[in-house]
């Protein structure tokens, strides 16, 4: 069965839930159901979404060298080897995000995942590994797989390994600290521009954060050029010291 979804970057920012839907004329029953987004906070607190998100951005490769495979593989297909119903933690984790974002939706029938009685197959888990990604900041919306029809899949896969190299090797050059440091100067000035408070910063998803962010800069700009019509001196914005 062949699931569409409303996902967009409109959604993303109004913070709505991701509606999935067959509209085949001949459906005789309604199958659709909606999957939360992650949040800001789920990424950085929740221990199971961190391993979650991690788990996602898998690549073959790594999941060949993890699993010490002989062949690279994908997520979805280690699955198939594992018996859905066992206590592997590979399982249990991904089904406890399952619950988390799908709620009640979700069960574990037969040995089989299901959303809705629908058994989840490889196209439908792979655009929920490609949702969860975008918003949690790992995946650029412009890099679904809708978007690169073209591009065979093993040039995908390999763009893939590289943006998660590339972002792998700048999370080993930044430190905790730093990096606490460098989400509040993108969060305190969303607070102090847009007055939101951080409870509900962190309730956002990443791309929700991260489109706010694109006009700070704007904002701190046309702000400063009014205040420098009244004095000459430099004036530092709150973040800067």
């Amino acid at each position: 069965m062949i699931f569409k979804d409303n996902f967009s970057e409109t959604l993303l920012v109004a913070e709505e839930k991701v509606l999935f839907y067959c509209d085949d004329p001949y459906l005789k029953q309604n199958i659709d159901f909606t999957m939360s987004l992650v949040t800001i906070k789920d990424t950085l607190i929740n221990p199971y979404i961190q391993q979650v998100v991690y788990l996602f951005r898998l690549t073959p490769a790594d999941i060949k060298d993890l699993f010490k495979l002989e062949n690279k593989t994908s997520l979805w297909e280690i699955l198939q080897m594992l018996d859905f119903n066992s206590s592997h933690s590979l399982i249990r984790t991904i089904e406890f995000y399952m619950s988390y974002v799908f709620g009640d939706n979700f069960s574990n029938a037969d040995n089989k995942w299901t959303l809705r009685s629908i058994a989840i197959d490889q196209v439908l888990f792979e655009r929920i590994v490609e949702i969860t990604l975008i918003a949690s900041g790992m995946k650029n919306f412009e890099d679904q797989t809708a978007f690169k029809v073209d591009k065979p899949k093993w040039l995908l896969e390999k763009e893939e390994e590289i943006a998660r190299i590339k972002n792998q090797n700048k999370n080993k050059t930044t430190s905790a600290s730093k990096y606490f440091e460098e989400l509040m100067n993108v969060l305190v000035p969303l607070s102090y521009e847009f007055s939101y408070t951080f409870e509900e910063l962190f309730n956002m998803n990443y791309f929700h954060i991260q489109f706010l962010s694109k006009y700070i800069p704007r904002i701190v700009g046309y702000d400063i050029q009014k205040r420098q019509v009244l004095s000459k001196k430099k004036i530092k914005y709150i973040t800067e010291k």
